[in-house]
């Protein structure tokens, strides 16, 4: 009996589950891959072509093959059969978005169980190879040898629209692993994600990425084609005609930030290395009541920006990953935002650079702690420390995110202040305003002042403008802004805004005297916030019926009244309980007042 054991590294049908099972999100991923391989080969027109082929049990088209045809410089045969070889790959120059050599091999085996590349040079008559899962799991360790062959006639009008002096072809068939069975969604979803990837290289025209449905009869002959051009999906909302809805897919729908990027020298192996971060903002137009219809985040523009929200790490110009670790929290203003780390390739080792380029884990478990510090916190300041000693990289990595971390704190606070329900929308007193109004009245009627009804009768109104400005450039509103609102307000006569934030400690809000109006701040964080009034944010819970919302404002507001009864009831000084009673007693004056000019 031959007790023999072939030790061969890679254990054949092992390994290859183990390749199948290569990480990507979904195909739009490995797609990105092919798409890789074309811009290294120096291609500058790549078509992603979808064979939907008919089914005659169902007499349906169904996603039958997904194929890359690119216009690069081809390969010869040595190359081409490198190019099918686990960790060899036919390049590797240090600015190529390649580099682990398991581009194809790695993407292809993860989506389909058989792939087959075609690749020409000089006009040259194609020479083809192939991987195919079944012989490889049968024992197959080797690439066969290319040989001459013609590309397939049913690929013969894809190829037309590209340039045929050099390029290359990989054809997917046998798709077991796809994410999606129609060519629709699988372009809809391609259009989004590689369209991110890809965004500079599409809209500095180094590439054209063309995406074609090509629909084939049962005998696999062709039948009809469909094709679109890609345009870029930029997260940061600076570019034109790009994936965004309606107006802002034709123009930038946020503006760089006052400082728009920094910069970072990071060392590693002995070597300089800069990482660039860029930063953007929404436009004043957007955020401004006065150009607002309803709720921004249910627009189609609001929808796409909630897709990308997130930091972009960018290497070799395109994007690896979309990082959410430094959200700050899940507030639909986040996506009004954007953050763009560049990477150089030098520091692919550093930051943890994956071989399916989708993940930097290094950076990203770095970006995971800093993500959890709160502001100024003494533990995010000793971990920067210890790895002093440890990794001098690390340590200035994490000092890089904890700025990162802090311009975002600032863009949202901006971002939060100047969307809050503080201006109206065309000038002139809201609603509320004249609700507030009419619940003040009695008290005017009798000559009760308070410290705000003063303020207005005394200052001048260059003052209280100059006041009330202060206030809200210290709540976050740019200068222009504030100057603006504030002059607004004083116009209007406003006697009580209302703002949005976080505040200290367990209050729900907080009341201030600002140049004459009594300024009322919700704490954000609060539960009776989540349980009141977020409620009438149609984003946050679209996903509720009317009816739901008011059971839980039902509750809510019991639950309020026996928090007030059991704050009461854990007083036992007998004066301090008569005080909190006759307070208990005033207010329900107040609020019986408002009500009943407001609601009769």
């Amino acid at each position: 009996m031959n007790n023999k054991k072939d030790y061969d590294i890679f254990s054949g049908p092992k390994f290859i589950e183990s390749i199948r099972s290569g990480g990507y999100q979904d195909t739009s991923y490995a797609v990105a891959e092919l798409v890789d391989n074309a811009i290294d080969a120096k291609s500058n027109h790549v078509i992603i072509i979808c064979q939907e082929k008919l089914s005659h049990s169902t007499n349906r088209h169904h996603l039958d093959k997904i194929a890359v045809l690119d216009n690069g410089t081809g390969m010869n045969p040595e190359e081409l059969r490198n190019s099918l070889l686990f960790g060899d790959g036919t390049r590797g120059e240090e600015l190529d978005i390649g580099k682990f050599g398991m581009g194809l091999p790695n993407s292809s085996l993860s989506q389909c169980k058989r792939v087959e590349v075609y690749s020409w040079q000089q006009s040259s008559t194609p020479m083809y190879s192939y991987l195919d899962y079944e012989e490889i799991k049968a024992g197959n360790r080797h690439v066969p040898t290319p040989q001459p062959k013609d590309i397939p006639k049913v690929f013969s009008d894809p190829i037309k629209n590209i340039s045929q002096k050099s390029g290359t072809l990989v054809v997917w068939s046998k798709l077991d692993r796809c994410s999606w069975t129609t060519s629709k969604a699988l372009i809809r979803n391609s259009q989004f994600i590689i369209g991110r990837i890809y965004r500079k290289f599409l809209n500095e025209k180094k590439l054209v990425i063309d995406v074609i449905t090509m629909k084939v009869d049962a005998e696999e002959r062709f039948v009809e084609l469909e094709s679109k051009n890609m345009l870029p999906n930029d997260p940061m909302y600076l570019m034109s005609s790009t994936t965004t809805p309606g107006k802002w897919g034709k123009e930038p729908m946020f503006k760089t930030d006052t400082k728009p990027e920094d910069k970072f020298k990071i060392e590693f192996d002995n070597k300089s290395h800069i990482i660039t971060v860029r930063y953007s903002l929404e436009k004043d137009e957007l955020r401004s009541p006065e150009h607002v219809h309803g709720d921004q985040g249910s627009t189609s523009h609001g929808k796409h920006a909630k897709k990308n929200m997130g930091v972009s790490i960018i290497r070799a110009g395109r994007e690896v990953t979309m990082d959410t670790n430094l959200l700050l929290s899940s507030e639909p203003r986040d996506r009004w935002w954007g953050v763009e780390i560049d990477i150089p390739s030098s520091l692919d080792l550093a930051v943890g650079l994956t071989n399916n380029k989708q993940h930097v884990d290094t950076l990203a478990a770095i970006m995971q702690s800093v993500g959890k510090f709160e502001e100024d916190d003494d533990d995010e300041k000793e971990m920067i420390d210890e790895f002093n000693e440890y990794d001098k990289t690390k340590q200035e990595l994490m000092r890089m995110i904890t700025n990162v971390k802090s311009r975002i704190r600032s863009m949202r606070k901006r971002i939060r202040a100047t969307r809050s329900d503080t201006r109206t929308p065309t000038g002139g007193k809201t609603p509320l305003d004249e609700k507030i109004e009419k619940g003040l009245s009695q008290e005017e009627e009798e000559g009760k002042k308070g410290r705000t009804d003063r303020d207005r009768e005394t200052m001048k109104k260059e003052e209280r403008i100059e006041i009330i400005s202060d206030a809200l450039v210290e709540e976050g509103y740019e200068k222009e802004t504030a100057k603006e609102t504030a002059e607004q307000w004083v116009d209007d006569n406003k006697k009580v805004v209302f703002m949005e934030g976080e505040l200290d400690g367990s209050n729900f809000f907080t009341v201030n005297d600002i140049g004459g109006i009594l300024q009322i701040k919700i704490n954000r964080k609060h539960r009776a916030y989540k349980n009141l009034l977020s409620l009438t944010d149609a984003e946050e819970y679209k996903e509720m019926n009317n009816n739901d919302k008011l059971r839980v404002i039902h509750d809510g507001l019991r639950l309020l009244l026996a928090s007030w009864a059991r704050f009461e009831d854990l007083i036992n000084n007998d004066e301090r309980r008569k005080q909190v009673q006759d307070t208990r007693y005033d207010w329900g004056k107040e609020l019986e007042i408002f009500l009943e000019k407001n609601l009769n």
